[in-house]
């Protein structure tokens, strides 16, 4: 008697009803906390308290005064806060938008797998019930030939195998899916709220900006007489050259330190090392005759050594700087360097000043506002905030006593502590500090001095 096969039809409808079930994608691994990661993060710490550090000292040292440009602070600060993060939930939105289509793929992926499994699954329950179901009893009982019992048999254990392991691989690929639809689901969740804080984000830039303008429209007039008073121009160069001596100082200090305990690692190390050579010279001493000599130790091969408005437009800025084209140190970048920013040279380094007279220390480049400022080399951020007279300012240590600095710019997407590669987009055109429009001051400095950015300059 044939054993009936409603059972296995039942499931293979049961199963070909699991595959409309919703579905998810790869799971985040929790990050894995590494030493090297630790002492990174404990380096990042104590700049930013260096930095912290000689900010507090230059305030200090500054005297009580209100000036319309310092009116402006809170706004620009706020506008640059305002920008950054919009900039970054935007790209948190790309890389879930990315990251939907992966799971959309895997679930597609998923779904084929269950199709193909059912197909399989159904042939396999087609040719069972064709010899007679899994009913090995009734097949003894038939009568027939001992030997084709035996092959009949072979084959209805083997078919059944194969149901077996199609009844897994499906059951396997309805977790996958539900999996991957409960990730897709987590992730377009964070898409949603990641599009309301971009939502609000971009209300709170509205409302600052509509402050700012208003702050500047108040404070037009004190504004463009500051900008032309000779004393509040050289205070504000002071103070970027007292804030670039000091960040200068911090750095090196902080390289003095770790150079200290550099320097204590190895003679620790060596005095180890020492003592495990005077160590194995008493035990050769000691050793009887005959005995077998230990192999070597050599010590380790040292380590290889760290070892107003400008009256005209005196270039086109057509290229600025890329990602990777900065490929050698900072110094060997001379004649290759790319400016910041395309746009228009509106003066020359070291010329006069229309509205004050003292000369140009760096050159201010006219350009759209919220065009994208790239850095000009790799480098590490020391500087991330607004200060008086450049408005929102940014700087990059390069090395060897190198720096670049950015300022009048209306936001700020690198913090400090962060290693930046050349070309990258380090902040975004403004005419923050009471600028009357929009562009970049840029400057580059060696050993906290000023020098020509265009004879670095292949072509402008």
């Amino acid at each position: 008697m044939r054993s009936s096969p409603s059972r296995w039809l039942l499931a293979a409808a049961l199963v070909a009803a699991g595959a409309c079930l919703p579905a998810p994608a790869a799971q985040a691994r929790e990050p894995v906390a590494h030493p090297a990661d630790e002492r990174a993060g404990r380096d990042l710490e104590d700049l930013r308290r260096r930095i912290r550090d000689a900010q507090r000292d230059l305030s200090a040292t500054e005297e009580s005064r209100s000036e319309a440009a310092d009116a402006l602070r809170k706004s620009e600060q706020a506008i640059s806060d305002a920008s950054r993060t919009l900039r970054e939930l935007g790209q948190q939105e790309a890389d879930t938008q990315s990251t939907l289509g992966q799971l959309a793929a895997a679930q597609a992926a998923s779904r084929d797998a269950i199709a193909n499994g059912q197909a399989r699954l159904a042939a396999l329950l087609r040719h069972q019930y064709r010899a007679g179901g899994d009913d090995s009893l009734a097949l003894l009982l038939s009568g027939e030939d001992p030997s084709q019992l035996a092959r009949d048999g072979e084959y209805l254990r083997q078919l059944t195998q194969a149901r077996e392991a199609a009844v897994a691989g499906l059951e396997r690929d309805l977790e996958r899916l539900a999996d991957l639809d409960r990730q897709a689901q987590a992730r377009a969740s964070d898409l949603a709220r990641t599009r309301e804080a971009r939502a609000r984000e971009r209300g709170r830039l509205q409302r600052e900006s509509a402050g700012r303008a208003q702050t500047v429209a108040e404070l037009s007039s004190r504004l463009q007489a500051q900008k032309r008073n000779l004393q509040t121009m050289e205070r504000d160069e002071k103070r970027l050259t007292d804030l670039v001596e000091r960040i200068a100082r911090a750095l090196e200090e902080r390289r003095v330190q770790r150079e200290k305990e550099r320097e204590k690692a190895q003679r620790e190390k060596a005095e180890r090392e020492r003592q495990q050579r005077e160590k194995a010279a008493r035990a050769a001493r000691e050793r009887k005759p005959g005995e077998a000599r230990p192999p070597d130790t050599e010590p380790p091969e040292p380590a290889a050594g760290d070892a107003r408005r400008p009256p005209e437009v005196v270039a086109r800025i057509e290229e600025s700087a890329e990602e990777g084209y900065d490929t050698e140190a900072f110094p060997k970048m001379r004649g290759r360097l790319r400016l910041p920013v395309t746009g228009e040279l509106a003066n020359r380094f070291g010329s006069p000043r229309e509205d004050s007279g003292l000369n140009w220390k760096g050159l201010f480049i006219r350009a759209p506002q919220g065009r994208e400022v790239h850095a000009v080399a790799s480098g590490r951020v020391v500087y991330s905030d607004w200060l008086r007279g450049f408005g929102n300012l940014l700087i990059i240590d390069h090395g060897a006593g190198y720096m670049s600095l950015y300022g009048n710019v209306e936001s700020l997407f690198a913090r400090v502590g962060e290693v930046v590669k050349g070309g990258a987009a380090v902040a975004a055109v403004g005419n923050s500090g009471g600028n009357p429009e929009p562009g970049l001051y840029f400057e580059i400095r060696h050993q906290s001095r000023p020098f020509d950015p265009m004879s670095w300059v292949g072509k402008p």
